[in-house]
């Protein structure tokens, strides 16, 4: 009964996380089109990322550890143990990269020149890291659903 617990919280948590990075692409396309909200727009993202996002991919990390320590299954297997650093990048990226990224994007949409080159420039690297970081978790949820023998 705990593993199936900890199991659904997992993929629900998982789910509002993933769900959430998919979106900011639609959110970040809708907030270069449309300078006057820009602003606004961006703080939203943000606010999803602190509220949402962010304690959705704790909650699916410690429930991942949980069900790895459950199951009975090993930390050193290599399908974990690779998920493990995936999940680990994940998170230095969003952390180190991202939440600074869109801060500074705030920043400059507040100070009223929504279309200025750092602005621009911005977006083009959230352009790259966004569907990079969205690559990672899909290439995850792989190694969650198929756990393939990789090594070993």
């Amino acid at each position: 009964m705990l593993l199936n617990t900890l199991l659904i919280i997992h993929i629900l948590a998982a789910i509002t996380a993933f769900g959430g990075n998919i979106s900011h692409m639609v959110w970040t396309r809708i907030a270069l089109n449309n300078p006057p909200v820009r602003d606004y727009t961006l703080r939203t993202i943000s606010q999803l990322e602190r509220r949402y996002v962010n304690p959705s991919y704790i909650v699916a990390g410690i429930t991942g550890l949980a069900l790895v320590d459950r199951s009975g299954r090993s930390f050193t297997d290599p399908w974990v143990l690779l998920s493990i650093v995936i999940f680990l990048g994940i998170t230095a990226v969003g952390g180190a990269v991202y939440a600074p990224l869109l801060r500074r994007q705030i920043a400059l949409a507040e100070e009223g020149d929504p279309d200025s080159e750092e602005y621009r420039k911005l977006d083009r690297r959230g352009n790259i890291i966004g569907p990079f970081v969205v690559a990672l978790v899909v290439f995850l949820i792989y190694m969650m659903v198929f756990q393939p023998p990789l090594w070993g």
